[in-house]
């Protein structure tokens, strides 16, 4: 998909023309860095990645990074929890 599509297709739903310009950039970034970690990852590439791969893609890094912050999460509460209750018994 091309930026001036997708550049007509935010201005088509009311996006302001600086905002649309704005996305339009940073989805082809997107596309280009997906484009080039495939190749980085894959030694003989299809020739080109579908919109709907890329989606897909960025999905699941999505995906894997909010687990990812979960797991910490709960890890680093733990460690609060015994850090509070080492203070609270050192403070008795």
């Amino acid at each position: 998909m091309s930026t001036v599509k997708i550049l007509s297709i935010l201005e088509a739903a009311s996006i302001e023309p600086r905002q649309a310009r704005a996305i339009a950039e940073c989805l082809e970034l997107v596309v280009k860095e997906c484009r080039m970690a495939a190749l980085a990852h894959d030694p003989a590439p299809s020739p080109s990645l579908t919109m709907r791969e890329v989606t897909q893609d960025l999905r699941v890094f999505i995906v894997e990074a909010k687990n990812e912050i979960i797991r910490w999460m709960f890890i680093l509460w733990i460690a609060q929890i015994f850090a509070t209750a080492a203070l609270i018994k050192l403070l008795q």
